[in-house]
């Protein structure tokens, strides 16, 4: 009898310890395949440490990519070979000039490294790129040009090749040029949100066309290549767009052409520049012009200033002067020697209501070949001696 109860301890005993097994074995492949199954789920990012400043590789669940790829982070390991590009809509137009062939947030280096000109023109609404990551690895890049663009921000500064940049209605509030020493042409048009701008590092820029830019000053010291400039406000005199009241143009000795177009600006200082043929003003200016040094100087256009006299008569090569709206015009002395031979032509646009008295080389040649007396005022007249 206990020799038949041992044995069935003995066996219940063995019974547990197999089913024991068997749970436990159960229970770690079930575990193995959870963690398996967790794992095949996890995807590897590309994710952006905005404290870190850098890039680094993350494992995140399925559920999680979509999130990430909306704030800029791309699938996959972040050393991929090629140049990081986040913007779909840059990677698009570069896809569509056939630099690029997947939109994954990557184009290869090679095959932008070499390009010399490239256009971003979202005039028509088909390239909205707000984010130009990337542009820092078109390392032959010469000539740029961006319209219609919410760019909110553009750094330009690695790309030292550049020699041409024209940017066209650009969202951007700012604008790097840190290394852009090849710069020899700048032109920005209808800019509503660029109020800065440091053209210290451009000292080889000889153009410059700043057109509706809201800058609230300009320094051009640094820019002494300078030879044509343009300053021009397309709104109206009621609503100007570019609040710059001084202007100093001291150093820029080479310009050859200017042109001001600037409703609150009253203290501009001219250069010393024996080149210059250009000389467009249109702006409340006060004080006083010496315009002798200008020996070759064509075109000049004095409008709407506050200037009581204007003299010409150094300026021999003068073809065509453009004077009105100077309110506190009284005098003008164009007796240079030429008026015939040079067939000069003047003008005016507004009138000059308080002029007095204009010298000219010959009072009937001036009578009879310029449209002043609209604007000359009741007791002006051409004379040969107003009294300068």
């Amino acid at each position: 009898m206990n020799t038949r109860l041992s044995l069935l301890f003995l066996a219940l005993i063995f019974i547990s310890s197999c089913q024991k097994d068997s749970l436990e074995e159960t229970l770690e492949q079930s575990a193995l395949q959870t963690k398996a199954t967790n794992q095949a789920e996890l995807v590897l990012i590309c994710h952006y440490d905005s404290d870190l400043d850098e890039y680094k590789q993350i494992e995140v669940a399925q559920q999680s990519v979509q999130a990430h790829l909306n704030h800029g982070d791309s699938t996959g390991d972040c050393n991929k070979d090629g140049t990081y590009v986040p913007d779909d809509a840059f990677e698009q137009l570069l896809i569509d000039q056939g630099y690029d062939d997947v939109l994954d947030d990557y184009v290869a280096t090679e095959n932008i490294n070499t390009i010399e000109t490239l256009l971003i023109n979202n005039c028509g609404g088909i390239y909205p790129v707000a984010d130009l990551t990337g542009i820092e690895d078109f390392v032959a890049l010469t000539e740029l040009t961006i319209a219609c663009s919410p760019l909110s921000s553009l750094d330009l500064s690695n790309n030292t090749t550049l020699t041409f940049i024209r940017l066209y209605e650009v969202s951007t509030t700012s604008l790097e040029l840190g290394n852009n020493t090849a710069l020899n042409t700048l032109k920005i048009q209808n800019t509503p949100s660029l109020t800065n701008l440091d053209l210290s590092s451009t000292p080889n820029l000889t153009e410059l066309e700043l057109i509706s830019v809201p800058l609230a000053s300009l320094d051009l010291s640094m820019n002494t290549n300078l030879t044509r400039f343009q300053l021009r406000d397309f709104n109206t005199i009621d609503n100007p767009s570019i609040p710059i009241t001084i202007l100093d143009l001291t150093n820029n000795t080479n310009l050859t052409f200017v042109s001001i177009r600037a409703f609150e600006l009253t203290n501009l200082t001219l250069p010393t520049a024996p080149d210059l043929s250009f000389l467009n003003l249109l702006a409340p200016l006060t004080g006083t012009f010496d315009l002798s040094p200008y020996t070759l100087l064509e075109n000049v256009a004095f409008r709407i200033t506050n200037l009581e006299s204007i003299d010409l008569s150094n300026n021999a090569e003068l073809r065509s002067a453009v004077i009105g709206g100077n309110e506190a015009l009284k005098t003008i002395n164009l007796q240079n020697g030429t008026n015939a031979a040079n067939n000069l032509q003047v003008t005016t646009v507004l009138g000059n209501p308080n002029l007095e008295c204009v010298q000219v080389d010959d009072v009937d040649y001036s009578t009879n070949n310029w449209s002043f007396l609209s604007g000359i005022g009741a007791s002006g007249v051409y004379s040969l001696d107003c009294g300068y």
